[in-house]
């Protein structure tokens, strides 16, 4: 797979051999996992919608697996205990995406296929920007997009005492945008790492699956939010 990402990205060939096959290792490992990930969030939903009405103290669980993932990715239970916490960390936010989709399933079940599809043509079509990109021109986005996000804390932090519709679609539209803008950068960061033979593939692959679901989370807000709208004016009418 890396060796065909390579190939239609034009990697292999601005690279010198050398440092062409540490980052096509590289790469064959963070998305192998990056993979993992999206098959434990499913399952995660999934048992969200099917069964944590039934045992709310689901929730409970997944919060601390996300924790403690989160934790242990970065080493603080030890380095022998860094996928099983990266596991834990993809299981726990896919189940905490659960209500999530279960409204817009109910809303509309093809909300759904859209949102997903729309994910996985933006998180594709930015990987491959990234790669193609010459001398990683997307590195410098990263303090960019840490300040964009700090100020969207701030915004969120006041919306929560004066609530207005402009905060809520600058948090939801420019976290669209922000969590685009990580895609290209740690795609960026995570090649010239390699590169540098600094690679670590469960660091990438988290930051990575962080990315995909908050996309993911954003594009299903925005088409339900569009939907129920819709569905208000048609009563309306």
């Amino acid at each position: 797979m890396a060796a065909d990402i390579g190939r239609m990205t034009g990697m292999s060939e601005r690279m010198d051999a050398k440092d062409w096959v540490k980052v096509k290792g590289h790469l064959k490992d963070v998305y192998s996992l990056l993979a993992g990930a999206c098959i434990l969030g499913t399952v995660g939903a999934v048992l969200e919608m099917q069964y944590a009405h039934a045992m709310p103290f689901m929730h409970t669980v997944a919060v601390i697996l996300t924790l403690a993932g989160v934790f242990g990715v970065n080493g603080m239970f030890g380095m022998k205990y860094r996928k099983p916490s990266f596991a834990a960390l993809s299981f726990g936010m896919g189940f905490g995406l659960g209500p999530l989709l279960d409204h817009a399933a109910a809303l509309n079940p093809l909300i759904v296929v859209y949102a997903l599809v729309g994910t996985f043509a933006i998180f594709s079509s930015l990987t491959a920007s990234a790669m193609m990109a010459p001398d990683a021109r997307y590195l410098y986005l990263g303090g960019m997009l840490s300040s964009a996000l700090s100020m969207l804390f701030w915004i969120n932090m006041v919306s929560m005492f004066f609530p207005s519709q402009f905060n809520y679609n600058l948090q939801l539209y420019g976290g669209l945008m922000v969590f685009c803008g990580y895609v290209l950068s740690d795609t960026s960061r995570m090649i010239e790492k390699a590169k540098d033979g600094q690679a670590d593939a469960i660091s990438d692959a988290t930051g990575l699956f962080i990315n995909l679901i908050g996309v993911l989370r954003r594009i299903l807000i925005i088409l339900s939010k569009n939907e129920d709208d819709s569905k208000r004016s048609r009563r309306r009418n």
